[in-house]
């Protein structure tokens, strides 16, 4: 089964993981993928790999693009990374990423997409917009015919 983890807080732009998965969640048929909402410590990100075949990570992120900008990497790119800003906020997701690796849970098409935010974290309405084209690009990715 395809899982689909989203990262965020309530506050700000924190919050695009939590609101790309509330899109998905209406356009998705549930019982094709498992979508679950990040509570803040990402260890659940663990259990949560176990026997996914696929994994999709959304979170908004920081990496020097413009503000808006749709970024997806394979989770080959991001794991050498060590960036505190690649945080669910109780560890560091490159951590998590590797620590799946070694107890053999991470799948081969393990994949992290994201919006570029500011580093104010202000939730705008470009940065809402970006959203919604996330959500488009990944229901055209995950259900792409083979």
């Amino acid at each position: 089964m395809i899982h689909i983890y989203g990262i965020g807080s309530p506050f700000g732009a924190d919050q695009i993981g939590n609101i790309v998965l509330d899109g998905l969640k209406q356009v998705l048929d549930k019982n094709s993928v498992a979508i679950q909402y990040d509570v803040g410590s990402g260890f659940q990100l663990i259990e949560y790999m176990q026997g996914a075949k696929e994994l999709h990570i959304i979170d908004a992120m920081i990496t020097g693009q413009l503000p808006g900008t749709l970024l997806h990497f394979h989770v080959n790119e991001i794991t050498p990374l060590y960036n505190p800003l690649l945080s669910t906020h109780g560890c560091h997701l490159a951590e998590i990423i590797e620590l799946n690796r070694i107890l053999g849970y991470l799948p081969d098409k393990t994949f992290l997409h994201g919006v570029e935010i500011d580093r104010d974290n202000q939730l705008t309405d470009k940065l809402l917009q970006s959203c919604e084209m996330l959500v488009q690009e990944l229901v055209q990715y995950i259900f792409k015919p083979n």
